[in-house]
């Protein structure tokens, strides 16, 4: 979920590592919907900015959210 706490955050960036590849396409749509309905947002006066990055396409054609 959303913090406000940076050196956790840069600490959980720090353990990433990008690995495998050639498993296109990406469930990106299935991605955003899990951003928007599932993490908590601050109230409604708040500005919500989402960066999605992916190493391919997406999927188009499945019957996901």
């Amino acid at each position: 979920d959303f913090t406000n706490d940076l050196t956790g955050f840069q600490q959980v960036l720090d353990q990433l590592q990008a690995d495998g590849g050639g498993d296109n396409p990406e469930a990106m749509n299935e991605a955003l919907h899990e951003a928007v309905h599932a993490l908590n947002w601050r109230g409604s006066g708040a500005t919500r900015l989402m960066v999605l990055l992916a190493d391919a396409h997406p999927h188009l054609n499945y019957g996901g959210p």
